[in-house]
């Protein structure tokens, strides 16, 4: 698994390097010249290299529903505009991609590796997925940029009472910080060789696209575990410029969540007990004016207690009966949307999350995708899984952000 960075326009590490202008190749960071495949000519049907490139412009999209496709913010999201040109007139124009004497595949094989990439993005990988779903920032240009800039606002006003207002309030001037996000490439390889293409060519047989999937699931699970916070994010950037290096942070690691250290172990387990400390958890919250809606992430070692029956009493007190489980009874917490067991989340944690824009988002800016390039004298075929989505957790000044870590100690 690894990371590559395009910094001051120029590629860091073996793949951002095949991707940068500067070494002549005219990729201009368009993983669409690394996807070369073969399609009919419209004008004799002859099988030829093409490829998808990016046109620089970009269009608004509506939904089945007929809905604007928006950013959490409400912003339109702009989806970049696609043209598919000839291998032969890119060469002519300039444009040297190190794949176009590797094209190898059809563009139905194509879509069937980004196919099986997306099937194992879906996999289990929970936390991601909610993020996604609830706060996202798309529809720019995540290879062009090396780190996602945001300023930081201090409150330094005052509100007055009086009986003629003219008493004069705290002016002083608000105070911003500039902050940054990096935005690496996570990215994993697989590789087929040129006999087994060529035998599928000729055989009609389509290519297996397992290797594809462990790829991507190689990727996506490095994602998702960057933002729980049990794989360390990339840090990049000038401490000088934005006062601290910028460092992508999850949610068990950012230096302004919440903590709470007193949970109960898994191992002495009581289902009204821990009910009180989740509860805890939200009053943490809620003191530092984070009100939800929040998500409950659980470790591996709690979740199958969750399901066990919620009993807090006694036979003799008559309450002996379940009332349902301890997770239904959670699930009925004012501003609990959701209880969920994160597979990559290990020992006895507890995660609350406040699941709005203001406090993290999922920066989107490549969508996962295949690239391809040949090696060992044109015999073997060497495909890379990349994507750039990073976890946005916001700071605060001075305060800390809608992200409650609980643990045994």
């Amino acid at each position: 698994m690894w990371t590559d960075m395009i910094i001051n326009g120029q590629g860091q590490g073996d793949l951002a390097q095949a991707l940068d202008i500067d070494n002549g190749n005219g990729v201009h960071f368009d993983t669409g010249l690394l996807r070369p495949y073969f399609a009919p000519r419209a004008s004799d049907q002859k099988l030829i290299p093409v490829c998808c490139v990016n046109t620089g412009r970009s269009e608004n999209r509506k939904n089945p529903k007929g809905e604007m496709i928006c950013n959490s913010d409400g912003t339109a999201v702009d989806f970049p505009v696609t043209e598919v040109v000839e291998v032969r007139d890119l060469q002519d124009a300039g444009v040297e991609s190190p794949v176009f004497n590797a094209t190898t595949l059809s563009k139905d094989q194509w879509v069937r590796f980004d196919r099986r990439v997306q099937l194992a993005v879906r996999n289990r990988l929970r936390a991601w997925a909610d993020l996604s779903s609830a706060n996202s920032i798309s529809g720019f240009d995540g290879m062009s940029s090396t780190v996602l800039e945001y300023e930081t606002l201090s409150d330094d006003g005052e509100a007055v009472v009086d009986m003629d207002a003219l008493t004069e309030g705290r002016t002083d001037a608000s105070e911003y910080t500039l902050k940054g996000l990096p935005l690496p490439i996570t990215h994993s390889d697989f590789w087929l060789s040129k006999r087994a293409l060529q035998i599928s060519r000729k055989s009609g047989r389509p290519q297996s696209t397992i290797r594809a999937e462990a790829a991507a699931r190689r990727v996506a699970e490095t994602i998702e575990k960057t933002l729980i916070g049990t794989v360390t994010g990339l840090a990049f950037g000038d401490a000088t410029t934005y006062g601290s290096r910028p460092q992508v942070k999850g949610y068990t690691n950012h230096g302004q969540r919440i903590t709470k250290t007193d949970v109960t172990a898994s191992a002495s387990f009581v289902p009204a007990t821990f009910v009180d400390e989740v509860l805890a958890m939200r009053e943490l919250a809620y003191a530092q004016n984070f009100y939800g809606p929040f998500m409950c992430y659980v470790s591996t070692a709690y979740d199958a207690l969750l399901d066990g029956d919620y009993v807090t009493g006694t036979a003799a007190q008559g309450l002996a009966a379940p009332t349902g489980t301890v997770r239904t009874r959670l699930n009925a917490i004012d501003g609990i949307n959701g209880v969920r067991r994160l597979d990559y989340l290990t020992g006895d944690v507890v995660i609350l999350v406040q699941m709005t824009s203001d406090v993290v988002e999922a920066v989107n800016g490549m969508n996962i995708s295949t690239v391809q390039w040949e090696s060992v004298g044109g015999m073997r075929t060497n495909f890379k899984v990349m994507g750039i989505q990073v976890p946005f957790i916001k700071d605060f000044p001075g305060g800390s952000t809608g992200i409650v870590h609980g643990t045994t100690s």
